[in-house]
């Protein structure tokens, strides 16, 4: 079952770890690590497989989150 995400110009927050799941995230509940260390990239797909949004992030950052 696909979440359902905010309207455009709207924030969704994507939680890979466990815990609960309010408001616009959408929370995978994974046990174990997704993300890679060095760098990574999300993608955001509507309906039709178009992608509206992507975030990416590179090695060097000091934060555990990442806002694009």
């Amino acid at each position: 079952m696909s979440p359902r995400l905010p309207r455009a110009e709207k924030r969704v927050t994507l939680r890979t770890g466990r815990g609960a799941c309010r408001g616009a995230a959408v929370c995978w509940n994974r046990r174990r690590y997704v993300w890679n260390d060095d760098q990574d990239a999300a993608y955001l797909r509507d309906p039709k497989g178009r992608q509206p949004d992507s975030c990416s992030y590179k090695a060097g950052s000091d934060s555990a989150s990442v806002t694009c």
